[in-house]
């Protein structure tokens, strides 16, 4: 039986009445006064419910008329249903009970993206492009994605059984899988990419950040890193504790890193490098892209105002609004801006949301050649930086668009659609493991098997077969205009098969060495180096440099500053 739409408030607002019962008179006078809102919101909710043209669902309504009130205050201010609030908590601790799989729905199949590493459902040998057509005997297609996970996740040493439904098999294969505990890796890549530079990257900022990035770090240093470049494109942000700990791995100690400001005294903090760090002295080239936000453009800032390393690639999204999280009846959440937040140099780089909701989440990027604008700053050495509408990087890169004839074939699977068609089954990750594996998976092979290492490229063969694969599965396509783009293609195609074959790291490796901002950062780390050596005097020299420039035009004045020198 649904309750009505009066209930729901009620249930909402209970335990803000409650609290406010513990804070005597002052709060029971802001409760007086919001009882005549509450009035009238309750009454518009009641004629609705009754009388609109059709049946609605009361909670619904009243989520949604949450959100319309959170939306007129800031772009970041939001409600979180039970769901969403159940999901944030996983993804900030970093970890949850179940297969250790990434699924999406794909034309109606609930289909395996990947497996992660060393997880049950890694140990046994599920794969990229694997379907999941029935879980504890009842079938998965058409089903909604949040319904199959559910089932999918449970208590840790609990047992699931799926068919899966494999490219090449006649039959389903059957897996009966032991839940267990899946950490959800915030860094996911770490590696050298000569004898001299790790590349390591933050996907997001998670409780377990801090210790991922200690561990990798080391591991990176053992394996001879003297250089780092830390990518945090499209890294959204997360957990502000975490952003001032990665901070603190590369800064010395006591420098400051980030202090916000808000309406109560709670709000107002300094947090400090409180810790020596021992990557004080490594040089250091931070990637960053337009969705690099938040935490993200607290470390790149601190990084930048303190001139501890190069910042290359776009200017950021610009977040520079702090939210506090909240849990509020029936296990939903509240996530509300509560403080401003403000790099060492005194920047806010907020981005301004005064236009539409979706302008401010959904418009295109902005021209990436023009000069910076907002409030001038100066690093520690001099250096001028600019508030407002993200973190400008010191040396601009811009990451090439997809030509339009891949990005829509990538649009409609394609490349993942492939990779499944050409990987073969591979014995190598089929290791012992928790749960039961059925016996004729070790043996039985498609007739169609390609024995592929890892020096695997995609020549002109492969780039036939692939476009023979298109006509197969009735996807229309210029086979001119592909081959126009002929590298981009094969990067593609090679990073598809990679991650199907042998996971997400080596599919990185393989995209990083035909990446340009990786490229620009390898050849950036002469200046680096030299920033890190002597900050005034590389300030300096790049302030003649701008000078030097004249009357150039401002965006090519901009570009011939950035041009990364050769490392």
């Amino acid at each position: 039986m649904k309750r009505s739409a009066v209930a729901v408030v009620v249930s909402l607002v209970i335990a803000g009445a409650t609290i406010g019962g513990l804070f005597g008179s002052r709060a029971q006078a802001k409760s007086d006064r919001y009882s005549e809102f509450l009035r009238r919101y309750t009454q518009v909710l009641r004629i609705v419910e009754e009388e609109y043209v059709t049946e609605v669902d009361p909670k619904d309504l009243v989520h949604a008329s949450i959100r319309g009130m959170l939306r007129t205050l800031d772009p970041h201010s939001n409600f979180l249903p039970k769901q969403e609030y159940t999901q944030l908590q996983e993804r900030q601790h970093g970890s949850y009970h179940g297969l250790g799989i990434s699924v999406q729905m794909r034309e109606g199949n609930l289909t395996v993206i990947s497996p992660f590493e060393g997880t049950p459902a890694y140990r046994l040998g599920i794969r990229s492009g694997d379907i999941i057509s029935s879980i504890e005997g009842e079938p998965t297609h058409g089903v909604e994605l949040d319904v199959a996970v559910k089932k999918l996740r449970g208590p840790k040493g609990s047992e699931v059984t799926i068919s899966i439904t494999r490219a090449g098999y006649d039959q389903p294969l059957d897996f009966t899988i032991v839940r267990d505990k899946i950490d959800l890796r915030s860094v996911p890549y770490a590696f050298m990419l000569d004898e001299d530079t790790g590349y390591l990257r933050i996907s997001d900022f998670t409780e377990t950040t801090d210790d991922e990035l200690h561990e990798n770090l080391v591991k990176l240093q053992m394996e001879g890193a003297t250089e780092l470049i830390l990518d945090l494109r499209d890294n959204p942000g997360g957990l502000l504790d975490q952003a001032v700990a990665v901070s603190n791995k590369f800064l010395e100690k006591g420098s400051l890193i980030v202090y916000t400001r808000g309406r109560t005294d709670s709000s107002d903090y300094d947090y400090h490098a409180n810790r020596a760090s021992s990557h004080s002295k490594m040089p250091l080239v931070v990637l960053v892209s337009r969705g690099s936000a938040s935490a993200s453009e607290i470390v790149s800032g601190a990084i930048q105002d303190h001139d501890r390393g190069l910042i290359l690639g776009e200017t950021t999204f610009g977040k520079g609004l702090v939210q506090s999280i909240y849990r509020i009846s029936e296990g939903n959440g509240l996530a509300l801006t509560t403080a401003q937040y403000f790099t060492p140099s005194g920047r806010n780089i907020q981005r301004d949301y005064s236009g539409s909701f979706d302008d401010y989440y959904y418009s295109a990027r902005s021209d990436q050649s023009e000069p910076p604008s907002g409030e001038v700053k100066h690093t520690d050495a001099g250096r001028k930086v600019y508030g407002g509408g993200g973190i400008s990087p010191d040396l601009q890169v811009t990451y090439p668009r997809l030509p339009k004839p891949i990005l829509a074939l990538n649009s409609r699977n394609a490349f993942f659609k492939y990779s499944t068609h050409f990987a073969a089954l591979d014995d190598r990750r089929l290791l012992d493991g928790a749960g039961i594996q059925p016996k004729e998976i070790r043996t039985a092979r498609p007739k169609d098997t390609r024995l592929i290492d890892k020096s695997f490229r995609a020549d002109d063969e492969v780039l036939e077969d692939f476009i023979a694969f298109l006509d197969e599965e009735g996807l229309s396509y210029s086979k001119e205009e592909l081959l126009e783009h002929r590298d981009r293609l094969a990067l593609r195609i090679e990073v598809a098969i990679f991650s199907a074959i042998w996971g997400a790291e080596a599919a990185q490796r393989v995209a990083v060495q035909k990446d340009p901002q990786v490229q620009a950062g390898l050849a950036a780390m002469t200046q680096a180096a030299e920033l890190l050596l002597d900050p005034v005097a590389y300030a300096k020299r790049t302030d003649e440099a701008t000078d030097e420039l004249g009357d150039a035009g401002s965006a090519e004045k901009k570009r011939l500053l950035n041009q990364p020198k050769p490392h």
